[in-house]
């Protein structure tokens, strides 16, 4: 079964967009009754902060990642701009996660991205910069 659905009510509007039996996206409507995909979460990296400079190779990061409506899936860790790991456990809500990094000499720059429960739609990267000092 395809098809397409709306559901509105005096407080919100709802569109379902389907393909299949099982594989269905909610998004919402805008002012003018146009279709608006399911919200990325939001991500941000509580520490360590950016600019830190560090003699230890192996540094402890923790991140922030906040469901706006479509869930959480998937979410990923780079390390200067290669996939570190992934963090797959589908849920809502607000979740702190933490992740030990390997750092190589010089410049390292660590990012995080999110997506929704569907895959739909991914977040902007937050990422910061640790220096490794040898």
């Amino acid at each position: 079964m395809t098809g397409r659905g709306r559901a509105t009510g005096a407080m919100f509007s709802v569109l379902l967009l389907c393909a299949g039996a099982t594989a269905c996206l909610a998004g919402g409507l805008d002012a003018s009754g146009n279709p608006t995909p399911p919200a990325a979460p939001a991500v941000r990296i509580d520490s360590p902060r950016s600019g830190l400079s560090v003699r230890d190779s192996v540094v402890d990061f923790v991140a922030t990642v906040s469901d706006r409506g479509g869930g959480i899936g998937r979410v990923e860790w780079r390390l200067n701009g290669r996939d570190y790991a992934d963090f797959t456990e589908p849920s809502g809500g607000e979740e702190t996660l933490r992740r030990s990094f390997a750092l190589e000499a010089g410049a390292n720059t660590i990012e995080i991205v999110a997506h929704d429960s569907t895959g739909a739609a991914v977040s902007l990267p937050a990422r910061v910069e640790v220096v490794l000092r040898r």
